[in-house]
């Protein structure tokens, strides 16, 4: 869905533009529902598209590990926060 880009804070949306801003990452507690939703929302919109997998949820570890496997299927890169180089 193009128009939900967020989830939780469509408006956010209009920022990112404007700060020049290309690569997301993203955390959330339902990798199934919203995470889904925004990541499918910012590869629509050509965005590099990052998930923390330790800071995403679902209903079960099955579920989890499922979508993080369609999420690299779909392109995403699932990164380890240990790996995460943040303000280095």
């Amino acid at each position: 869905n193009k128009n939900s880009i967020l989830y939780l804070s469509p408006q956010l949306f209009h920022l990112i533009p404007l700060n020049k801003i290309n690569e997301l990452f993203i955390i959330g507690l339902d990798a199934a529902h919203c995470i889904n939703i925004t990541v499918e929302a910012a590869q629509n919109r050509n965005y590099k598209v990052n998930l923390i997998e330790e800071a995403i949820l679902s209903e079960s570890v099955e579920m989890k590990d499922s979508m993080v496997n369609n999420f690299r299927e779909r392109g995403v890169k699932v990164i380890k926060i240990e790996n995460l180089k943040i303000l280095k």
